[in-house]
């Protein structure tokens, strides 16, 4: 898709430039198969944290202590459902950007047709 994209406001459908910051890069796919959740951290009575990722009674399991601020081992510990709204929100805007591609060509194609 090029960089430029149709300006509503204007009524000839001009084409206006649009600066497209690039996403930071997140390879999915090397993501997968990491150890699904729950999990969780927990901060003892003498302030240390705890982490413990998986599930010991459906499979793979990992707990230990983390050197980390307790909001830090929060933020490990959303990992998974981080990740899995990743996933989400980036199938969604793919699909939108197909569904962009084709009313784009579509309305290119009408406006050709009208203006020779």
């Amino acid at each position: 898709m090029s960089d430029e994209r149709l300006d509503p406001t204007k009524a000839d459908g001009a084409l206006i430039p649009m600066k497209q910051e690039p996403a930071p890069a997140l390879d999915l796919e090397a993501l997968e198969g990491h150890t699904p959740g729950p999990w969780e951290y927990g901060v003892r009575k003498d302030g240390s944290v705890w982490l413990s990722i998986g599930n010991p009674y459906k499979g793979e399991h990992w707990q230990g202590d983390l050197y980390a601020k307790p909001v830090d081992a929060a933020l490990i510990a959303a990992a998974p459902a981080l990740l899995a709204e990743v996933s989400r929100l980036t199938a969604e805007r793919d699909a939108w950007k197909a569904r962009c591609e084709m009313w784009e060509a579509a309305y290119n194609a009408l406006r050709e047709q009208a203006h020779g």
